[in-house]
C-alpha cells in the first residue's frame, strides 16, 4: 500500500504532537482522585469568570494532599512571599523556579515555561491562584506551536494542635489546567491517563516550595539557615526576618 505524501505528513505531525506531550508532561501513570470544584465566592468578577471557565472545562485536574511538620509562622512567611521562597529554593538546589514580583502579580519562569500568576483568594487556611502562561518546548518548535494554558490552583492549609513531636500540618492542593490550543487540548485529553502524575508534579511544583522549605527549616534549623545564608542576592531585610522566625522555633533534627 502506498501512503500519499500529505497523509504521511499528517501522521508525522500527529506523532510529534503525541511525543511532544509526553516530553512536556512525562510518561508516568498515576490514578489520582478527582479534584472537587472549589467555591469562587468573593473573587473579583474577572477572577471569578476565569476560575469558573477553567474548572468547567479543564484539560487536566488533580488533587494532592501533602502532610508535613513545620512551624506555622515560617510556613506562612514563605506562602506570603513566593518570590523570596523561590529564590531560597533555587539557591539551595531544591528546585529551579524563578519568581519576580510585578505590579501586584508575579512573573514565573521554569525551564521552557513562563507566565504570570496572582492571588485570587488569600485568607487564613486557604490561598487560591490564577495563572496564564506559555510552554515553548523544542519538540513543537518546527511546527511553530507554542502551548498556551491557564491554571487555577487552590491550597487549603490545616494544622494539628502542637504536641511533643511538634506541629503537624498538611496542604491540600487542587489544581486545574486548561490548554488553550484546541488541537493540543484534544491530544492531552486522550493521553491524560499516561501523564497525570507528571502533570501533578509540573503544575503543583511551585506550590510545594513553601511546605518543603518549612519542613527543612523545622527538621534542621541550623543546617538549613547555613545553606540559606550562602545564597547571593537575597533581600537583607526579608532574610533577617526569615532567620528570626526559623531560629525562634528551632528544634533538634527529628522526623
Amino acid at each position: 500500500m502506498t501512503i500519499r505524501p500529505e497523509t504521511m505528513a499528517w501522521i508525522q505531525r500527529t506523532a510529534v504532537l503525541f511525543l511532544g506531550a509526553l516530553v512536556l508532561l512525562g510518561e508516568s501513570a498515576f490514578a489520582a482522585e478527582r479534584a472537587i470544584p472549589p467555591s469562587v465566592e468573593g473573587y473579583s468578577p474577572g477572577d471569578r469568570e476565569m476560575a469558573a471557565t477553567i474548572v468547567d472545562r479543564p484539560t487536566f485536574q488533580a488533587a494532592r494532599k501533602l502532610p508535613f511538620r513545620a512551624d506555622p509562622d515560617v510556613f506562612r512567611f514563605l506562602i506570603d512571599q513566593p518570590d523570596f521562597a523561590a529564590a531560597v529554593s533555587r539557591g539551595i538546589g531544591h528546585d529551579r523556579f524563578r519568581i519576580l514580583p510585578e505590579r501586584g502579580r508575579y512573573r514565573i519562569f521554569h525551564g521552557h515555561a513562563r507566565g504570570v500568576f496572582w492571588a485570587a483568594e488569600r485568607r487564613p487556611g486557604r490561598a487560591a491562584y490564577l495563572a496564564k502562561g506559555v510552554y515553548e518546548n523544542p519538540a513543537f518548535a518546527w511546527l511553530g506551536i507554542v502551548v498556551r494554558a491557564r491554571s487555577y490552583v487552590v491550597e487549603d492549609f490545616m494544622w494539628a494542635a502542637p504536641g511533643n513531636s511538634g506541629t503537624s500540618g498538611s496542604v491540600a492542593i487542587r489544581a486545574y489546567l486548561h490548554v488553550e490550543n484546541v488541537i493540543l487540548d484534544w491530544v492531552f485529553r486522550i493521553i491524560a491517563p499516561l501523564v497525570r502524575k507528571a502533570f501533578e508534579d509540573k503544575l503543583t511544583g511551585a506550590y510545594r516550595i513553601a511546605p518543603d522549605l518549612s519542613r527543612m527549616a523545622y527538621r534542621d534549623a541550623g543546617g538549613f539557615l547555613e545553606k540559606v545564608q550562602k545564597i547571593e542576592g537575597l533581600d537583607p531585610a526579608r532574610l533577617n526576618a526569615f532567620e528570626k522566625l526559623v531560629k525562634r522555633r528551632a528544634r533538634p533534627p527529628g522526623p
